[in-house]
């Protein structure tokens, strides 16, 4: 019985959690968050929170990447035909 209770008590209060949601009713949800740049990198600023988040997928980091994927590839390619010439 006291277990039935309790399950009960669980699923009433994350219903109770689910159906108010993480924001007040009316809400302007587009000033939450900014994004800026650092050291050629974008960074997610919340308000409210101090420290700034890496985006992930900002243009600088994928250029980046590509520019070394390609210097990468450069020197694979040059030792492949090194080894062929052995």
């Amino acid at each position: 019985m006291k277990k039935l209770i309790m399950k009960k008590l669980i699923l009433f209060t994350l219903l109770a959690v689910i159906m108010t949601g993480c924001t007040l009713d009316g809400q302007d949800m587009s000033n939450v968050y900014d994004t800026c740049t650092i050291d050629s990198c974008e960074y997610v600023v919340v308000s409210g929170v101090t420290a700034p988040t890496h985006k992930g997928n900002c243009k600088y980091c994928a250029e980046r990447d590509s520019i070394k994927w390609e210097k990468r590839k450069a020197e694979l390619i040059k030792e492949l035909r090194y080894e062929e010439r052995d």
